[in-house]
């Protein structure tokens, strides 16, 4: 009865609605199987037992995966769902830098483990380590019972028991790329390990940007929208490269753009060395930080401070970018997106996503003077609002 329900769903392909019915439904047959079998209801503890391998329980448990699975389709829509699926290789190059550094049998069956003693077990650094386990957390392989201390899960306990399934996932890790990119940034922390493709900066009377673009013309749409939030913003767009300049300097010679054409002025300026610029409003520093490693931040953070020391007391520093949450602070699914773009970060650039706590270490690095007052942490981005105190 599953499998035929199974097969009409896919030819009539139910609405949003209907698969949720349908998850609902088959869910109550799930249970209800597993209630009259005396087996016990899964759960997530490490104690949990592995689920019956009958033909009635399986039929059961494909029609529920497949409509979970088309419902979680239509919820994330095509662009996410891609995105996701060709992110995969991130999460996969996580669970095999575990198999690689013998992670299963260095975390204890029946207890926690601190990370600065298992890194120093399995020969990884420390950062590194707790980004692959709170990666792999995020697929309940492993938890964090507090922070930084890690035990097992059903899954990860599995690896640990289960010789078979143990060697399979050595066996992949073997011939992964991202794991042998996983392996060079380990071995590079603290050095670029790619080559950015444009360093921008624009700023104002009013507002000093700072970006890393990686796309054309993306510096030129963000002053002409906060040109058309805040009326009467003027421009310094500043940037490395003079293709750059150029396209903005394109941009702005449009005749639907003639209102801030005298608005704006360009200037080459690498956002390495110190800013040139002085009194200024405000510095917004836009989706930067990531593409660093915390050398390269700390520099950067510091070619700001002349363009602070020189304004009025007060003037704010923004630092608009992806704030790493603490473990249990978002859904798995929303902290798992963040925590493969911090491997993603890592893998290409040897850089990270950042926490708050990391953000306030590096600014203080670069000048004790830096002070966090506010941290906005909505949406897709947060912003960081940062002052040179006295």
């Amino acid at each position: 009865m599953a499998q035929h329900a199974s097969n009409k769903m896919l030819l009539s392909s139910p609405d949003i609605l209907g698969l949720a019915n349908n998850v609902l439904e088959d869910t109550k047959n799930l249970v209800q199987h597993l209630l009259s079998t005396g087996h016990p209801l899964p759960t997530f503890a490490r104690g949990s037992t592995d689920l019956p391998d009958t033909n009635e329980y399986n039929s059961i448990q494909e029609s529920l995966l497949s409509n979970l699975q088309d419902l979680q389709y239509l919820v994330e829509g095509p662009k996410r769902s891609m995105t996701t699926f060709l992110r995969l290789h991130q999460d996969l190059g996580a669970l095999q830098i575990a198999f690689e550094f013998d992670f299963f049998r260095l975390i204890p069956c029946d207890g926690a483990i601190d990370v600065a003693d298992l890194s120093q077990k399995a020969g990884l650094d420390e950062d590194t380590a707790c980004r692959m386990l709170r990666m792999l957390a995020t697929h309940r392989v492993f938890a964090e019972s507090t922070p930084r201390h890690f035990t097992h899960t059903p899954s990860s306990l599995l690896f640990h028991q289960d010789e078979e399934i143990r060697c399979t996932g050595e066996y992949i890790s073997t011939w992964n790329i991202t794991l042998e990119l996983l392996r060079r940034a380990s071995r590079s922390r603290g050095k670029s390990i790619g080559k950015s493709i444009l360093q921008a900066a624009s700023l104002g009377a009013i507002f000093m940007v700072q970006f890393l673009i990686l796309e054309e013309e993306a510096v030129t749409y963000l002053w002409l929208w906060l040109e058309s939030e805040f009326q009467g913003l003027e421009f310094i767009v500043q940037d490395k490269s003079p293709n750059m300049l150029a396209e903005g300097k394109k941009m702005v010679a449009q005749e639907e753009q003639a209102a801030v054409r005298d608005r704006i002025v360009f200037m080459q300026h690498d956002f390495f060395h110190p800013q040139p610029v002085r009194d200024i409003s405000a510095v917004l520093l836009r989706q930067v930080t990531h593409n660093w490693t915390d050398e390269q931040v700390v520099t950067i953070f510091k070619g700001i401070i002349p363009a602070l020391e020189s304004s009025k007391p007060g003037t704010p520093f923004l630092i608009n970018d992806t704030v790493m949450p603490e473990p249990g602070e978002l859904f798995l699914y929303t902290e798992r997106i963040l925590r493969n773009l911090d491997l993603l970060m890592f893998t290409c650039l040897g850089a990270k996503q950042r926490t708050l706590a990391q953000f306030t270490a590096l600014l203080k690095e670069a000048d004790e003077r830096y002070n966090v007052r506010n941290v906005y942490t909505s949406g897709n981005m947060g912003i960081i609002e940062v002052y040179l105190e006295a």
